[in-house]
């Protein structure tokens, strides 16, 4: 063997990708998951590296920046809709993968009496016995609440300016909003006893398996949920991009899924758990770009963050107010009719 065969072998191992031991890649992973999910796909991964060909480096970023849009980076469990809007910039390497649900549903903390107030649907949170007692993160770009009030002022027909600030379910003056990279478990940990919110039923049924006296119902719209998606950045090199394109989908999304018990894409593993078979057949998905341009105006009635109580009511104050001005109107076409017919007689 000459001197610069090693030197040549190295170089091989090099470009031969990620199946070849000894060789694994390496990912910078961004996702927006809850801390604790976050330690435990670290934990997941970390034990799985040789398998899967690939290292990673974790971190939890609810939105993400120029920095983690450099190359190399793998962005894990975004919403689909979000990683769309970065391929559409030119940020990603190629088309994003959905690889998940997510569904949301009404849910309370259960406390007084009586314990659990009926909401069996969406439209139950503008109960006006509600207001005050639900509580959100805020509505911004970090949170998908938006997106899924979007989807329910659509739904309902509360799109007009006068039914969209209906959607406006808490308030800063009240105490009734989170800042919106709170993690959902925390959120749910600390909520008020009797307080109402919308949260993922698998957060929602984690909460309860840790003891929290949290519950969630079906409602009669069925289960809003999000597509969770991935991809690689712009710039990444050929060896990652090659394994995302090759084996996250096919081999990694699965087991990743049933690690961290996301709802799958595809047919229920059998040790699925009872919450996860209730949802799949009452999950409905949302009309996104709808929802988003909702979601535009209803974080600007947030940020001016009138409170609930002095919200107008579209089925009092201004429906009166209508009456009036219609009143007005018809009394002033009768005093010109009465005017010109005297003109007329005269």
């Amino acid at each position: 063997m000459t001197a610069a065969a090693p030197a040549l072998v190295a170089a091989l191992l090099a470009q031969s990708g990620p199946e070849l031991p000894g060789t694994a890649l390496r990912w910078r992973v961004a996702t927006p998951f809850d801390g604790q999910d976050v330690a435990e796909l670290e934990s997941w991964w970390r034990a799985r590296a040789a398998a899967l060909g690939a290292e990673a480096q974790m971190a939890r970023v609810v939105l993400p920046g120029e920095e983690e849009l450099a190359a190399g980076t793998l962005l894990l469990g975004y919403e689909r809709g979000l990683l769309d809007e970065l391929e559409a910039r030119g940020a990603l390497a190629a088309a994003p993968v959905t690889f998940a649900w997510q569904s949301w549903a009404p849910c309370w903390a259960l406390g007084g009496d009586p314990d659990a107030p009926e909401i069996d649907s969406f439209e139950k949170l503008l109960d006006p016995a509600l207001q005050g007692h639900v509580h959100l993160r805020s509505v911004t770009r970090e949170s998908p609440e938006g997106l899924l009030l979007g989807e329910l002022a659509r739904r309902l027909d509360l799109v007009g300016e006068r039914e969209l600030p209906r959607l406006v379910l808490a308030s800063y003056d009240a105490g009734t909003i989170r800042g919106a990279t709170t993690s959902i478990d925390a959120f749910l940990r600390t909520l008020p006893a009797g307080a109402a919110t919308i949260a993922p039923v698998r957060a929602a049924a984690r909460a309860r398996r840790t003891g929290l006296r949290v519950s969630w119902s079906l409602p009669r719209e069925g289960f809003l949920a999000l597509e969770l998606a991935a991809a690689a950045t712009k710039g990444t090199d050929a060896p990652l991009r090659r394994w995302f394109e090759e084996r996250f989908a096919s081999a990694v999304a699965p087991e990743l899924a049933a690690s961290l018990e996301l709802e799958p894409t595809g047919a229920l593993p059998g040790a699925a758990p009872e919450w996860m078979r209730l949802v799949e057949s009452r999950r409905t998905g949302i009309d996104r770009d709808a929802a988003e341009r909702l979601r535009v105006r209803l974080a600007r009635l947030y940020d001016a963050a009138p409170p609930r109580g002095a919200l107008p009511d579209p089925g009092g104050i201004l429906d009166f107010v209508d009456t009036l001005l219609l009143t007005a109107a018809v009394v002033a076409v009768l005093l010109l009719w009465r005017r010109e017919r005297r003109r007329g007689a005269a």
